[in-house]
């Protein structure tokens, strides 16, 4: 109760202090303007069956979720000519058969927008409280990964602006921030820091150059790890007649039956140091005293990414369009590590924790063809190679294939469907971990239909596959009541 009290009074001074903000930006930009006003609420009912979810809550396994969700959002905006402000709010109840899957969640999200003569300004604050299996849903994230029922509460904030430099040069930056805290012990909180420039050169009507140069650092949270305790002691009570030699050879000794002792204890991590800290183990027999094998420490882990790509802007026709990006991408990570066997070698240290430092050098592409059949039909094809981090604190290198569907049928009833591939390979991984390659594949078909002025519904089917992880169906239907805006001019 306390950690959802404290996160309420943060979401509070959030808004309240971003709205005092961007009022004091519009009172003194254009006061004499005329403003409108609107407020628009929906109510929203969803019923779900999902076959494949491998979820532990309440101490019971389930391996399907059959259940409803209520969702009620609300839209206050305000514009004028120039620039506009709106406030989304979103609060849903998830209950899955039965009362064995509960969840409340809501999220809040603040723009502010403005345009200038040759340009424009936005600004975007969010805040949510999340579970983790309406993160894992959404397309992106390739199906749910987390075995357990948790939570997960971000806060971002972007920041973008574009200018027309003159007739044929265009400019756009774009900086973003966000903080994921996860209450599940097997996914790291982190911060994430981005910022990416574009620069767009017309050659002519249809072909453009761009360059683009995007900075990213990665910082999760320090994780739990050991290091040796005995070693200080240890040098202290050895008899002074022992050579360097056989200095080393005792400590080591006393190292490997420390690490020993660990694994007897816990088979399936030998260097869990919850496991290991409880572990006292005696010293050797020339000393009367015992000491306790490790120590609690953390271990942190930095990495930055700069990715530079040129490319091309092409309009084919009026209806096919191409958008290519191609270059590479730079990351240095460091981190510290658990490693007694090379510790030693590396920094002449007996604690055996060392500082690792890696680069890596790695292609990154983006190819986006878009191709509109009719004012009513558009098909996508987006292919990318980039270096992403996980909320599993790990980097890898991610290729994504995605082709998308949307077919405006009528002004009633829309069809989408998307197909994607994914495939990832982590290039780093935590403290004693194996790394594990995926792919996945997903595909999604909805179909949308307004009933009437205040009624639509929309029926969804997703199918994936997933390695070491089987085939997962998803059915959803949602119904949704959306009354008349209320607005005003002021």
């Amino acid at each position: 109760m306390l950690t959802a009290r404290l996160f309420l009074r943060s979401i509070q001074h959030l808004i309240l202090t971003t709205y005092a903000i961007l009022q004091t930006i519009l009172l003194f930009s254009s006061t004499s303007q005329a403003a409108e006003y609107r407020f628009q609420p929906s109510i929203a009912l969803m019923s779900e069956t999902d076959d494949n979810v491998r979820l532990q809550a309440n101490n019971n396994e389930i391996e399907s979720l059959q259940g409803a969700s209520a969702i009620m959002n609300a839209d206050f905006s305000r514009k004028q000519v120039n620039q506009s402000l709106s406030i989304n709010g979103r609060l849903s109840h998830h209950q899955y058969d039965l009362n064995r899957y509960n969840s409340e969640d809501f999220s809040t999200a603040l723009n502010y927008q403005r345009s200038f003569e040759r340009g424009s300004l936005s600004l975007n604050l969010s805040a949510s409280d999340e579970s983790i299996r309406t993160l894992e849903n959404q397309l992106e994230n390739e199906g749910s990964t987390e075995q357990r029922a948790t939570k997960a509460t971000s806060y971002s904030l972007a920041i973008s602006g574009q200018r027309q430099l003159n007739v044929r040069q265009f400019l756009q930056n774009q900086f973003s921030f966000q903080r994921r805290d996860y209450e599940s012990n097997n996914r790291n909180s982190y911060d994430y820091f981005s910022n990416s420039l574009l620069w767009v050169y017309s050659i002519n009507q249809v072909l453009s150059a761009q360059v683009n140069l995007n900075l990213s650092s990665f910082r999760p949270e320090k994780t739990d790890s050991i290091e040796f305790r005995f070693i200080d002691d240890m040098l202290a009570i050895l008899p002074s007649s022992l050579t360097e030699t056989e200095i080393f050879t005792v400590i080591t000794g006393r190292m490997n039956q420390c690490l020993f002792d660990a694994a007897i204890e816990s088979p399936n991590n030998p260097y869990n140091p919850e496991t290991a800290i409880l572990i006292p183990t005696s010293a050797p027999n020339y000393s009367n005293e015992n000491f306790f094998c490790f120590n609690a420490r953390s271990n942190s882990l930095e990495q930055d990414t700069i990715n530079l790509q040129l490319g091309l802007q092409y309009q084919w026709t009026e209806n096919l369009s191409l958008n290519l990006l191609v270059g590479s991408s730079q990351s240095e990570t460091v981190r510290d590590v658990f490693d007694p066997a090379s510790a030693i070698s590396i920094t002449g240290e007996l604690t055996g924790n060392y500082v690792l430092e890696t680069e890596q050098d790695n292609l990154s592409y983006s190819a986006d063809i878009s191709y509109q059949h009719s004012p009513f039909f558009t098909t996508k094809i987006i292919i990318t190679q980039s270096e992403e981090q996980t909320a599993y604190g790990i980097a890898s290198d991610t290729r994504r294939l995605i082709l998308s569907n949307n077919w405006q049928i009528n002004p009633y009833n829309r069809l989408n469907i998307k197909i994607s591939n994914v495939e990832r390979e982590q290039a780093l991984t935590l403290f004693n971990q194996i790394p594990i390659n995926t792919n996945n594949s997903h595909i999604l078909i909805s179909y949308r239909k307004q009933w009437n002025k205040y009624y639509n519904s929309n029926l969804s089917y997703g199918y994936s596959e997933r390695d070491n992880a089987g085939e997962r169906n998803r059915f959803m239907f949602t119904l949704t009541w959306q009354p008349n805006a209320f607005g005003w001019l002021k």
